[in-house]
């Protein structure tokens, strides 16, 4: 099981993943790099399938995915899009409502995903 921590701060926030996964699904070391839509990202980049499970950008937007919804699936392979690579298309979208009502979410395997922007925090 995936488990997420979130602890917020005066200055903001800290998000934690334990990536419930096989081991063979390592990481290479944290990943910096920009975005088709120009944004810069920092995240762990999936050595099997080339995305990630949790990332920030530079913009104050930071997300993570965790695998399955709501209903236990039954897994069909095989899936036109990996879960992690659709977390990095995600920052190319600049409203958050608009990605998950137009993008193209047919043979996906079901996933959660949590995302943070600064927009929704403010200082108290």
């Amino acid at each position: 099981m995936c488990t997420v921590t979130y602890l917020p701060r005066p200055s903001g926030f800290i998000l934690t993943h334990n990536r419930d996964e096989a081991p063979s699904r390592s990481s290479q070391s944290i990943v910096r790099e920009k975005t088709p839509g120009g944004k810069t990202l920092l995240f762990p980049r999936d050595t099997l399938a080339g995305g990630t499970w949790i990332a920030t950008s530079r913009e104050g937007r930071t997300a993570c995915l965790l695998n399955g919804a709501f209903v236990l699936h039954k897994r069909e392979l095989p899936y036109r899009r990996s879960r992690g690579l659709i977390l990095l298309d995600f920052f190319d979208w600049e409203n958050p409502d608009i990605f998950f009502e137009r993008y193209d979410f047919e043979r996906v395997e079901p996933f959660t995903m949590l995302f943070l922007s600064k927009a929704n925090f403010r200082k108290v």
